[in-house]
Formats: structure tokens, sequence, C-alpha cells
């Protein structure tokens, strides 16, 4: 996919994240400021509540996919970006 500018064809390459993590508004921000790439996220969760076996609690990953899929005003997105 290449989107054409005055200055020719620029690309869009595809990026796959992968987290167990946090994703905050914050990261928002910065991931939708980034206008040549598409983006797809996936936030993982084992359901697993045994500590020992799962440290990560999976209220994170809901908390992430909440912040992750937030219409692009609350993350404070500049006009210009994009993110799919």
């Amino acid at each position: 996919m290449s989107v054409e500018t005055d200055q020719g064809a620029i690309r869009t390459n595809h990026v796959l994240l992968i987290t167990r993590w946090r994703v905050t508004p914050e990261d928002c921000t910065v991931l939708n400021s980034f206008s040549n790439l598409r983006l797809t996220i996936l936030v993982t969760h084992s359901g697993i509540d045994h500590p020992k076996i799962e440290p990560v609690d999976s209220t994170i990953a809901a908390t992430s996919t909440q912040s992750a899929t937030a219409p692009r005003a609350q993350c404070a997105t500049p006009a210009s970006s994009t993110m799919s």
C-alpha cells in the first residue's frame, strides 16, 4: 500500500505489536504519530490466576485494550497521523 504525495509515493509499513503489558493513552499518542505505519496491536492474557505461573494480572490486558481502542481524540493524536 502506498500514498501519493507531492514528493511521490510513501510506503506504508505493516507492523504487528504483541504485548502482555500496559498500553497507556500516552503510548497511543506516540503510536498514532507514526504516519508511515499501519499498526496492529494484539494484547494477550492467559487467564491463569496463579501468580507463580502467570505474574501479569489479566486486568492489565483489559485496561490496555481499552486504551488501545479509545477514540483518537482521547489520545491527543496529532491530526495528520493514522493508526489502523
